[in-house]
């Protein structure tokens, strides 16, 4: 029965937030139980490793919140620049689609395999910091 109350005042024991009775009462059952030390022991390294991850998150934290912000900055652009942006899109692809054409006519396709081979290149870079 005691081992029970003990465990319910354990966590408020690691917070500090017990009054003197009380943990004097804890002090005193950790010093006689197993046990209860050992669930002792283990709450406080929950406790660190939470207070651990507060205070460094990792980078594949860092980066998923930077990725949020950046999408948030891109669904709240003011109404005009959505549409904007897509016809700024579409003139990049229709320009592209019109110089690349141009050059497999004229059977320039060297400088075309350059551009893919850059294509890969960045991609597999963009890859290896994933």
């Amino acid at each position: 029965m005691m081992c029970q109350r003990i465990k319910l005042l354990l966590y408020d024991y690691t917070k500090g937030e017990l009054s003197k009775i009380e943990i004097d009462m804890v002090k005193s059952h950790l010093e006689k139980c197993n046990a209860c030390r050992k669930e002792m022991v283990f709450l406080e390294k929950i406790k660190s490793s939470i207070r651990q991850e507060l205070l460094e998150p990792s980078d594949k934290i860092l980066y998923k919140i930077k990725k949020i912000n950046f999408e948030n900055r891109l669904i709240n652009l003011p109404v005009f620049f959505k549409p904007l942006i897509a016809f700024a899109v579409l003139v990049i692809f229709l320009v592209g689609f019109i110089y690349f054409g141009n050059l497999i006519k004229q059977g320039k396709t060297d400088k075309l395999d350059k551009f893919y081979q850059d294509i890969y290149d960045i991609s597999v870079d963009f890859n290896n910091l994933s």
